[in-house]
């Protein structure tokens, strides 16, 4: 008897670059959340994703690096300020 091969997530359909198959993926989960939509769930997403905002973010950015720096906090003001950076880095690329 045969034990079935083991399959990698590297794996796919022989001709098909990976490309490809992320993009069928990605539109197969946004296939998927869009089955899901219902008029009160947009409007939660909606202010969940406001959250993220700059408008949101910088002010309470300011605040927790003021608070760091007030309490002596140095490297820990530091280390938010790279994360906040990066993180805006890599969403802007």
């Amino acid at each position: 008897m045969q034990t079935p091969s083991k399959r990698s997530l590297t794996d796919r359909p022989e001709g098909r670059s990976l490309t490809s198959c992320l993009v069928d993926f990605d539109v197969t989960v946004q296939q998927a959340l869009q089955k899901l939509r219902t008029p009160l769930l947009d409007g939660v997403m909606v202010a969940l994703t406001a959250l993220g905002d700059a408008a949101v973010v910088l002010p309470l950015l300011i605040a927790a690096v003021a608070r760091f720096v007030w309490h002596r906090l140095r490297q820990t003001s530091l280390s938010w300020l790279l994360a906040a950076g990066m993180a805006e880095l890599l969403v802007k690329v």
